[in-house]
């Protein structure tokens, strides 16, 4: 660790050479490495964000102990504790987000089955809980609009790409299964492709239930 942390500091030193006393660099070498560690333990857990008053702490519970049977580091964020100047679709959406590392281990076969069909499970339980439920969002103490809630199920291929996937709230559960297995397949699609476009490091697809596909409906 400690050889590790001269190395972050000799590379700092050699950025801003003399200007940068001695503690504030030690500091922002130990920053710079926590900084590290996290985005790393990103990479390798399944993430969840979502509303206190749509999932009950009994099913958190469960899919954590499920999850992290398969060693898998699980980690959640309750957003109706957060703030935000405007309300988009993602933020008004429950999020379950797989790091590039658990994406390309489901696409290698190499957690098997199981894992899979925790998260199948669940996006099933979940959408059926969310269904006709929607946000109030408020804005200077007066109520503004019910907004629909919708479930978004996010892969990581890489550290700059991630492949979005929406349900939306109103949509009935018929052929969940299939759906994700299609989703699961475009996936290991995208990640095959020889050029990543760093400007557009995310895409966004809606199930068209005419065509009985996935539809690419935005580059983020």
């Amino acid at each position: 660790m400690d050889e590790l942390l001269d190395r972050f500091k000799k590379t700092l030193r050699e950025i801003h050479g003399e200007l940068i006393p001695e503690a504030d660099l030690d500091k922002m070498a130990k920053d710079l490495m926590a900084s590290k560690s996290d985005k790393y333990q990103f990479e390798k857990s399944i993430h969840l964000e979502y509303f206190n008053n749509t999932i009950t702490d009994e099913s958190i519970d469960e899919l954590t102990k499920d999850i992290e049977s398969y060693g898998v580091l699980f980690t959640k964020k309750d957003k109706s504790k957060e703030a935000y100047n405007s309300i988009s679709d993602i933020f008004t959406s429950i999020v379950l987000i797989l790091g590039s590392e658990v994406t390309g281990n489901l696409l290698l076969g190499a957690l098997g089955n199981g894992l899979w069909e925790i998260i199948v499970d669940w996006v099933r339980v979940t959408r059926e809980n969310i269904k006709n439920k929607k946000l109030t969002k408020i804005t200077g103490g007066t109520k503004i609009e019910q907004i629909e809630m919708n479930l978004y199920i996010c892969f990581k291929i890489d550290e700059l790409t991630r492949i979005d996937f929406v349900f939306k709230n109103n949509e009935d559960n018929t052929n969940l299964r299939e759906h994700l297995q299609d989703a699961l397949k475009l996936v290991e699609k995208e990640s095959k492709e020889e050029e990543i476009q760093l400007l557009s490091p995310r895409k966004k697809f809606r199930y068209d239930h005419g065509k009985k596909e996935w539809v690419h409906i935005a580059q983020l």
